[in-house]
């Protein structure tokens, strides 16, 4: 294998591997889902259900929306990453870039998280919503609706990959 290929092959493993952890991370969180939804809200009709890992990357990188991701389009999407993080323009970014650009981005996942759960919108979470926040959670991990979950439940590759067939 050239070291261009694999370099190619490191660097898609790399954005696939990261993607599915920030997916699997993530993977509770309730967002509408947008139309034609394929993943999880497709599966379950559940039209709030978050989008799966997979949808998402397809969302972000198939610009074209042809169905497949290009690397024309991965590059696209890192050299729009890169000039959003490159606050002072020099087509370089710094430690100290990054590291402002991800507390950022952290910042405004932690800001519709809040969101998500503040369903009265009083810029407070009560017990309230929060345990209907749970049930929702428990609901979609509890796949065969009886109440409680199965380590199969817990660890299905289905789950573990943003999807949620409820039978």
């Amino acid at each position: 294998m050239t070291i261009r290929k694999l370099t190619v092959t490191t660097a898609i493993a790399t954005f696939l591997a990261a993607s599915f952890a920030a997916g699997f991370a993530l993977a509770a969180d309730e967002t509408p889902a947008p139309a034609g939804q394929t993943g999880q809200a497709a599966q379950t009709g559940n039209q709030t259900a978050r989008p799966s890992p997979a949808d998402r990357l397809f969302q972000r990188y198939d610009t074209d929306k042809n169905g497949e991701i290009s690397r024309q389009e991965v590059d696209a999407a890192r050299a729009a990453r890169i000039k959003a993080m490159d606050s002072n323009g020099d087509g370089r970014v710094s430690r100290e870039e990054r590291r402002a650009y991800m507390q950022h981005q952290m910042e405004e996942r932690r800001a519709a998280s809040f969101a998500a759960l503040d369903t009265n919108h009083d810029g407070k979470i009560d017990l309230e919503e929060y345990q209907a926040d749970a049930a929702k959670r428990f609901a979609r991990l509890d796949r065969d609706g009886n109440g409680g979950l199965t380590q199969a439940e817990l660890y299905s590759p289905r789950r573990m990959m943003g999807g949620g067939n409820r039978n």
